[in-house]
């Protein structure tokens, strides 16, 4: 009776503990309400048009750059060499004389051209050079230089016509060289170039011929100069009749008189004339008072005094 007593008290002591246990339990706090949030509104943004094109300065900076693309003339400097066959580089220098571009790398080409050993390749730079004035604004005094003093006569003749072609006024250094070549068709390109009616051709052109030891073309020169009429040529042609070849001399004689329509005994004599009355003649070497009197009876000249009129007689007047 006693035991159930106690296993009953024992009962009730646990029943407790585990009560009071339960009571000193942190509880968590209840969860705060949850706020709901309304969608922020969608602001829609045009789409820009592909058929405006931004041209503003800031968008072509930022621009991706574009590749260059290749001129023929680069290509053809790309490709030329001293290991391609002959008829390759023939092909590629003709290209180059259709270019319209690129004429740095067309020059750069030539000056290799020049140096092939095969005088057909080099004659065939200068007839490119020929071909294209565009070439001509680069610096191609050089490969006139070199064409005029080639060994073979072909590519000299090359060089000689280029120089025709261009206008030897801009190039006296190239036919002063020239005149010191010994070769026959050398000394006739020169002076076919050089004898022109004009004053195109600088004066120490003719005075470096002048100077040449053939006789022939100290004459030729003395003809050429008489033809330009010019005064410039008057002092050239008054030394030449002290030259020591008869023929030179007989021609600059006979040069001052169709000049001025009087004889002149001696150099000396011509050159008093020269100095003396100089100032007294045109551009033409026509005395300017002859000028002005001609200048006068022509009615096509700027200040001219008219032609009379006369009445045309009339056929039907009273008589």
């Amino acid at each position: 009776m006693k035991g159930r007593y106690i296993v009953a008290v024992l009962v009730l002591v646990l029943a407790a503990g585990g009560f009071l246990l339960w009571k000193a339990k942190p509880t968590a706090p209840a969860a705060a309400p949850a706020v709901v949030k309304e969608p922020a509104p969608v602001v829609e943004t045009p789409a820009p048009s592909a058929a405006v094109k931004d041209e503003s300065p800031a968008a072509q900076e930022v621009a991706e750059p574009v590749a260059l693309k290749e001129t023929e003339a680069a290509r053809v400097r790309r490709e030329y060499g001293v290991n391609l066959d002959k008829n390759r580089k023939i092909e590629l220098l003709e290209l180059l004389s259709r270019i319209t571009e690129g004429e740095e790398d067309a020059l750069a080409v030539l000056r290799l051209a020049l140096d092939d050993p095969d005088p057909e390749i080099r004659k065939q730079a200068f007839l490119v050079l020929a071909a294209n004035g565009l070439l001509w604004k680069g610096d191609i005094e050089g490969i006139l230089a070199k064409g005029v003093a080639d060994a073979d006569v072909a590519v000299s003749e090359a060089a000689f016509n280029l120089l025709e072609t261009i206008g030897a006024g801009r190039f006296p250094g190239v036919i002063e060289m020239g005149l010191t070549d010994g070769r026959p068709e050398i000394k006739e390109a020169i002076l076919r170039i050089i004898n022109v009616s004009d004053t195109s051709i600088p004066m120490p052109i003719y005075e470096a011929a002048a100077r040449s030891p053939d006789s022939g073309v100290r004459y030729t020169v003395i003809g050429i100069v008489r033809g330009q009429q010019h005064p410039r040529g008057v002092p050239l042609i008054i030394d030449m009749m002290n030259d020591t070849t008869a023929e030179v001399r007989v021609e600059a004689e006979h040069s001052m008189y169709f000049l001025f329509d009087k004889p002149f005994e001696s150099a000396i004599a011509a050159k008093m004339y020269w100095e003396a009355n100089k100032d007294l003649y045109t551009e033409d070497l026509i005395l300017k008072e002859e000028a002005e009197k001609m200048e006068k009876h022509d009615p096509t000249a700027p200040g001219a005094l008219p032609d009379p009129i006369i009445p045309k007689e009339d056929p039907g007047a009273p008589l």
